[in-house]
């Protein structure tokens, strides 16, 4: 049907990031070709007059998570609560997401101007890698045709790539590790998933699942068919990460989450409740858009509308899905799913970049879950209509960090 999807991966990997590519053109151009926009930093944290180098900073803004990115790429060890003109606001949570700044770090090789390009990079170097990966899975596991379009028009993907965030470093990296999972790569399995935790802690729920299944398939195994190794490397993935947190803990005397994490996290479905009750009588503030007006409150129901039908979907698939090979992956959906539900309506689901990008992890696993055969046949209509869906809500995207890039 699509067989540029289906066909060699390394081919759909290059469509992929040239298709990204040229949507940062207009974006970067529209600034005479600075890539530092892209960092969205705010005159909150990143001081104009004292900032080194030099990078765009937006006026009277709290900037974008991306800033903190920035400023650990440029010295991935840095201890300094203020060092190159940026403050920042929660020290141990940033540092804790330390995978996507240093790779930013070492593909600049250490040199401070080269920093915006190399995160750009390491952005689209991952989207070709996640779209490498998903064809690989799709033809190696007899998934369905649509996965690799439907992960890698993932709209957080582009959030992420236009703010200079970690969301497709972590889907990268969480993508090929399933990817060794599913072919009993065990080792190679435990390096990419400790890598993803360090990259971004949500991705715990995924591989707790994981090593939930495959501690439960060694206590029911009669002792000779018993397979420890495979134990060992799902338990192992954990260590890196508990070291890290411990050492980040000590640096800034703080657990990592103990001012960040707060905020974010209710009860559940009150946060997603809250929201789209506020977002229905105008009360509720939609920071990523250009004022709050009609177009932008139907924009965030309907996608959010649609997140929640996704999650409906997959969430009556699990129990067939248990009983098969990937029932690992779908205890972990489970977990990162009750996660989501505890986001508050003054964190991630605040605006749609924001929720957007926390539902990442959830997607790119529940798209994993549905594509698992048998499913059910997708008539070309339907298929039709929610890629050109899909297409537009990257479209509205692309438009809102146009207008925010050239505040």
């Amino acid at each position: 049907m699509l067989p540029f999807a289906l066909g060699a991966p390394w081919r759909f990997a290059l469509f992929t990031i040239l298709l990204y590519a040229m949507l940062l053109v207009p974006l970067a151009t529209s600034r005479r070709s600075d890539l530092s926009v892209f960092i969205m930093a705010g005159d909150t944290f990143a001081n104009p007059a004292t900032v080194s180098p030099p990078i765009a900073v937006l006026r009277n803004s709290l900037g974008y998570d991306g800033q903190f990115f920035y400023r650990f790429a440029l010295n991935p060890l840095s201890t300094a609560r203020t060092a190159h003109g940026i403050m920042l606001d929660t020290p141990a949570k940033r540092m804790q997401r330390i995978v996507y700044p240093l790779l930013g770090w070492l593909v600049s090789f250490g040199r401070p101007a080269l920093v915006p390009a190399s995160l750009l990079l390491v952005n689209l170097a991952g989207l070709g890698i996640i779209a490498a990966t998903t064809a690989w899975l799709t033809r190696r596991h007899g998934l369905a045709w649509w996965l690799p379009i439907a992960i890698t028009a993932w709209p957080g993907f582009l959030v992420a790539l236009t703010h200079d965030t970690a969301e497709i470093t972590t889907a990268a990296l969480l993508l090929t590790a399933i990817a060794c999972y599913m072919s009993n790569r065990l080792a190679a399995y435990g390096v990419l998933a400790a890598a993803a935790a360090l990259t971004r802690e949500t991705v715990i729920p995924v591989l707790l699942g994981v090593l939930a299944y495959e501690a439960y398939i060694f206590a029911i195994a009669p002792a000779p068919a018993r397979r420890p190794w495979r134990l060992i490397c799902c338990g192992a993935v954990f260590i890196p990460f508990a070291i890290w947190w411990e050492i980040v803990g000590f640096i800034w005397h703080q657990s990592p989450q103990s001012l960040g994490q707060t905020p974010d996290l209710g009860w559940p479905f009150a946060g997603v409740v809250t929201m789209l009750i506020g977002t229905l009588n105008g009360t509720h503030a939609l920071h990523a858009a250009p004022g709050a007006g009609l177009t932008t409150r139907g924009f965030a129901l309907l996608t959010t509308g649609g997140l929640i039908a996704f999650c409906v979907a997959v969430a009556l698939r699990i129990p067939r899905l248990l009983r098969s090979g990937v029932a690992g992956l779908a205890i972990g959906w489970g977990l990162i799913a009750a996660l989501m539900s505890l986001l508050t309506a003054d964190g991630p689901w605040i605006e749609p970049l924001s929720y957007f990008r926390a539902f990442s992890e959830c997607w790119v696993v529940g798209c994993l879950l549905l594509a698992q055969p048998p499913v059910a046949p997708v008539r070309r209509p339907l298929a039709l209509a929610a890629l050109l869906f899909a297409a537009d809500v990257n479209l509205v995207i692309w438009k809102w960090s146009l207008w925010l890039i050239n505040q």
